[in-house]
């Protein structure tokens, strides 16, 4: 860890440079694909999306039909 820095991560505890490491802290989050949305909160499938991943973006779209 570093001033201002951060090691948000979903399954698998590797750092920005590939490397394992035991995390200090660890919490449980929720998390769907996206494709399972629309169904899981019954409505349409969204036009606009807004993802905050701070860097993750393409690794949360990647592999989502829907969108």
């Amino acid at each position: 860890m570093e001033l201002g820095g951060h090691e948000k991560i979903l399954d698998k505890s590797v750092d920005v440079f590939g490397h394992a490491f035991a995390p200090a802290h660890t919490h449980a989050v929720v998390k769907y694909k996206m494709d399972d949305l629309p169904s899981i909160l019954k409505s349409a499938s969204p036009t606009h999306i807004k993802i905050d991943v701070d860097g993750a973006e393409i690794e949360v779209l990647t592999g989502a039909a829907t969108f």
